[in-house]
């Protein structure tokens, strides 16, 4: 889920401990998985994802508007991928449709 660069045996852990007090178990080993890339279950997608915003809360900032302000930047992402998309297509779709046939 993660998938960018390697999590320390360290950070493994200390994230793992912050997720424990959180109400979350998962093993360091497993946290080291899910951030190479590994896909979560459907029990550990939660955890991957609140694993993902540990700095913002370890920062000061409340879980759920660490998940809110998530939410809003993952909306927002799909909402401009969608319209570069749409964008694409019509650029495309005229330049066909302009040329000359034959």
């Amino acid at each position: 889920m993660i998938g960018i660069g390697a999590l320390s045996d360290e950070d493994a852990l200390r994230r793992s401990r912050r997720l424990e007090q959180l109400g979350f178990v998962v093993t360091p080993k497993r946290l080291q998985q899910l951030h190479a890339g590994a896909r979560p279950t459907a029990a550990e997608t939660h955890v991957a994802r609140l694993a993902e915003l540990l700095p913002k809360i370890d920062s000061g900032m409340s879980p759920e508007q660490a998940v809110a302000e998530d939410t809003r930047m993952r909306r927002t992402t799909r909402a401009v991928l969608i319209a570069l998309c749409a964008i694409t297509f019509i650029v495309l779709l005229a330049a066909l449709l302009s040329a000359p046939l034959g």
